[in-house]
């Protein structure tokens, strides 16, 4: 993968952004980045908060498989950024199902927003908490930044050309058709698995396994498997 590294100072959304040179024609590779969002977004619509010190990008791909395993995208992207923690950070960071990066504390550290038009384009929407002032978190989160964290100082554009560095290859493993490899490291990686869940809907009981195409497999408290596609899990407490 090229990558073409575009910055601004300022915009509402880079997913947005991308989303309009993607449908224009924009070749994959497109790197955009943020120093704030105005408007930045999570799963479901939920606000994004985006202040200084953070990296808020979005990065343009054009998958040449079939759109059923595009839901493997915002996994290996949460792989990726683990890595990167690792690399930049000296930090074990694990990847909450099916989109989140946890510091090992548990509390949150980025979050991947995979949004897509299969079978053109799909746009991976990166909120990485690297070097913010925890006071500019709400009062409700439960983040972190990542500078807080590490044992060296951690700077934003270090840290993107490590997330840059880690995600090439997966992409690279994901147009292979290598998902062994990818979900072998989702897995190996998952704060989810072996951990009791719940889901937004209220269904609760334990996380067992990441099956092929990337969804969470939950043992219900009446003994139901239960395939999880793309709902929201919160991690009951050990």
């Amino acid at each position: 993968m090229r990558w073409r590294v575009e910055r601004v100072a300022q915009c509402a959304s880079t997913n947005d952004v991308v989303r309009e040179r993607a449908a224009s024609g924009e070749p994959e590779g497109l790197v955009l980045v943020a120093a704030r969002q105005t408007a930045g977004r999570g799963r479901a619509g939920r606000a994004w908060t985006s202040p200084a010190g953070g990296l808020w990008v979005s990065i343009l791909a054009r998958p040449r498989r079939a759109s059923e395993s595009w839901p493997l995208l915002s996994l290996l992207a949460a792989n990726a950024v683990a890595e990167a923690c690792r690399q930049e950070a000296d930090l074990e960071a694990r990847v909450k199902w099916p989109n989140d990066v946890l510091a090992p504390d548990g509390r949150k550290l980025a979050g991947i927003l995979a949004e897509s038009r299969p079978p053109d384009f799909a746009i991976l929407g990166l909120g990485v908490n690297v070097a913010v002032d925890p006071g500019a978190f709400p009062a409700e989160a439960r983040a972190a930044s990542l500078a807080d964290l590490a044992a060296k100082p951690v700077a934003v554009d270090a840290f993107l050309d490590a997330l840059l560095d880690a995600l090439a290859p997966r992409l690279e493993a994901f147009e292979r058709g290598d998902d062994a490899a990818l979900l072998a490291e989702a897995r190996a990686r998952s704060a989810t698995l072996g951990r009791r869940i719940r889901t937004q809907d209220g269904r609760s009981g334990y996380a067992v396994d990441i099956d092929d195409a990337g969804h969470l497999l939950l043992r219900d408290d009446a003994g139901r498997s239960i395939t999880l596609v793309a709902d929201d899990v919160h991690l009951e407490r050990e």
